[in-house]
């Protein structure tokens, strides 16, 4: 077993992998390659890849920042090894991950789901202890490989559409509306959102609607504005900085939407914030 924290800035790792990795990004934007394909991994994303082959992991210089990346992969003995008490359980062997690496199936996948989070701390904790390498270590990580091992597949096998109840529509727009405040000054168009969330752009939207009872595109705008208020109590900020704090694409874009929800423009909205707080002295 390998586990390794994973900066990448300029910088790119490759590693030839023979049994199962999972790499979770669990802060900024990056690149998987493999081959001559490549994969958009974002925060809370993560790359399943099984069977033999070459992984290449690096940042996505489309975006500011780092990539910062967590790291397991173990052969197929230490997989049987931690999974070897759930050799008689027909509903665990029947998911489709075990028979990938049962039969050495060459898979890779991107994967996100209101799971995901469960699927950082695991690997976390393995990647904690195999690098510290202190009293029990070895238990910890053989135990929790399993634990992650079974969540894994439960989340493959759920994008695979296999019959697993795993998430609930409650639980699809907690991880949306998670995922939008975690990456409010990003790129939220929602042709990305919805390619990040394993959306069509038109179901993603509808699917919204039903669940907020408002529209997508309306409450991203308002989260922006809510972020870009908290920068108007100081005169540090121009308003051209603070859009760009808030996610804006542009000032026009920010003072149109800002004017629509507060009913007045970003310039009075500051004027008169900063003129409350020296009354107020």
């Amino acid at each position: 077993m390998n586990a390794y924290f994973e900066t990448l800035i300029d910088s790119e790792i490759r590693f030839f992998f023979d049994g199962i990795g999972i790499y979770y990004c669990f802060e900024g934007n990056g690149l998987s390659l493999d081959g001559k394909k490549e994969f958009s991994l974002h925060t809370n994303q993560f790359v399943l890849a099984c069977g033999k082959g070459m992984v290449m992991l690096k940042a996505d210089k489309k975006y500011h920042g780092p990539a910062r990346i967590l790291r397991v992969d173990f052969s197929r003995n230490e997989l049987e090894k931690s999974l070897s008490y759930l050799e008689n359980r027909a509903d665990f062997k029947d998911l489709s991950l075990f028979l990938a690496i049962k039969n050495n199936y060459g898979l890779k996948n991107i994967l996100n789901d209101d799971n995901a989070l469960n699927v950082f701390h695991l690997i976390y904790l393995i990647t904690h202890e195999f690098n510290h390498n202190t009293v029990g270590s070895d238990v910890i990580c053989c135990n929790t490989l399993s634990s992650l091992v079974l969540i894994t597949s439960r989340i493959y096998s759920y994008s695979k559409n296999e019959s697993i109840n795993m998430v609930t529509s409650k639980a699809d727009i907690d991880y949306i509306l998670k995922y939008i405040y975690q990456n409010i000054a990003a790129d939220l168009s929602l042709k990305t959102l919805a390619e990040i969330l394993g959306y069509s752009r038109e179901h993603l939207c509808r699917y919204f609607k039903k669940e907020t009872n408002t529209n997508l595109s309306k409450y991203i705008a308002s989260q922006r504005v809510k972020r870009a208020i908290s920068r108007m109590d100081t005169d540090e900020f121009t308003i051209s900085e603070i859009a760009e704090y808030a996610g804006f694409s542009s000032v026009s874009s920010f003072e149109r939407n800002f004017k629509r929800i507060t009913g007045k423009s970003p310039s009075e909205y500051k004027r008169n914030q900063l003129s409350s707080l020296k009354n107020k002295r």
